[in-house]
């Protein structure tokens, strides 16, 4: 197994085949309320509930927390397993954002 760092997140290899990703954005805000955004995060199908998503957004975590002193993160709240996964790790629901499609016909 590779877990590596990218300049935009971290990844997991097992058997040479990428298996999890964690993406971020570069932080924003002022000095004393910097924050990080962790997104997105993905797990191939068949290698989930292995820990794999948690290890690289612990990986994310744990690099944006040197320079941040807040980090967020998007989640699907239709998605049980990974908000589970997201509360273990520290975080908590704040708000629910909506989706919006507008037509210019």
């Amino acid at each position: 197994m590779l877990f590596r760092s990218l300049d935009i997140g971290w990844i997991w290899e097992a058997d040479d085949m990428p298996v999890a990703m964690c993406g971020y954005a570069p932080p924003v805000g002022d000095p004393g309320d910097v924050v990080g955004r962790i997104g997105p995060v993905f797990t191939v199908a068949e290698h989930r509930g292995r820990g794999f998503g948690a290890a690289v957004t612990t990986a994310a975590i744990e690099e944006l927390s040197k320079h941040c002193d807040h980090i967020m993160l998007y989640a699907d709240a239709s998605n049980p397993a990974s908000n589970s996964v997201y509360q273990r790790l520290g975080f908590e629901e704040h708000a629910r954002t909506g989706q919006a499609v507008f037509s210019y016909d």
